[in-house]
């Protein structure tokens, strides 16, 4: 009786994948849409492969994979390696090890990543020694700066709402924005408004349906960071 397959993760590549998700968006509200476009088409395609991947230079066997990409993918990886101790982005299975273990073209493994042996979760000691995230402040009027700017100062207003709807928000964050809100710029299909998206991500910003609204994540979170805003603008 043949042996059962060993089932693929669900995602065999989350750290590759949310860092280029994180460089696509602020690609998008920098305005740069070719790199956004050009990080949206690697994406697809990593999503696509069904093996991890051990290295930036191994996901130059993807399509849209160009230097560039992979060599920021190996950048991050080793800050996220000095960081936390990791020997590669994600476990591999004992039996894929092998299978997976990029090699040089002039045949020097030692460039190439190990096979892991280090644990799903780094040991105690290391996981202590971890550097605290970087907190996420957005550039000096991009729309995620107008957004959170114009729901603090609204915020600090005796009678506020402690939260605006769409139309509000878009009337008051405009003119501290470069980009319009309500129209694209010519070659692209985001407005300013793209950005609540990432707001939304990194928990910075909360936005309901019913009724149609947004507001700033508490202190620690939107409402910190557009203090820390409002104190850079004057």
């Amino acid at each position: 009786m043949p042996g059962r397959k060993r089932p693929l993760p669900t995602c065999p590549n989350p750290l590759f994948t949310r860092w280029l998700e994180l460089w696509r968006d602020a690609a998008a509200e920098q305005g740069r849409s070719r790199a956004r476009d050009a990080y949206q088409r690697a994406l697809n395609s990593l999503r696509k492969y069904p093996l991890p991947l051990q290295s930036g230079r191994e996901a130059q066997i993807l399509q849209y994979f160009g230097d560039r990409i992979c060599r920021q993918l190996d950048e991050e990886l080793d800050r996220h390696r000095s960081q936390h101790g990791l020997d590669h982005p994600c476990p591999v299975p004992s039996g894929e090890q092998e299978k997976s273990r990029p090699s040089s073209k002039d045949g020097d493994d030692s460039l190439a990543l190990q096979p892991a042996q280090c644990p799903m979760e780094p040991p105690p000691m290391k996981r202590m020694l971890r550097r605290p995230a970087r907190k996420y402040v957005p550039a000096r009027r991009s729309g995620a700066y107008a957004v959170l700017l114009a729901l603090y100062r609204d915020s600090t207003i005796p009678q506020g709402q402690g939260f605006l709807t769409k139309p509000e928000l878009q009337r008051a964050a405009q003119p501290l924005c470069d980009k319009s809100f309500s129209q694209a710029d010519p070659g692209s299909k985001y407005t300013a408004w793209a950005s609540v998206g990432t707001l939304i991500r990194k928990e910075l910003l909360l936005k309901t349906n019913i009724p149609a609204r947004c507001e700033c994540w508490g202190r620690a979170g939107g409402s910190g960071v557009g203090a820390v805003l409002q104190g850079v603008g004057q």
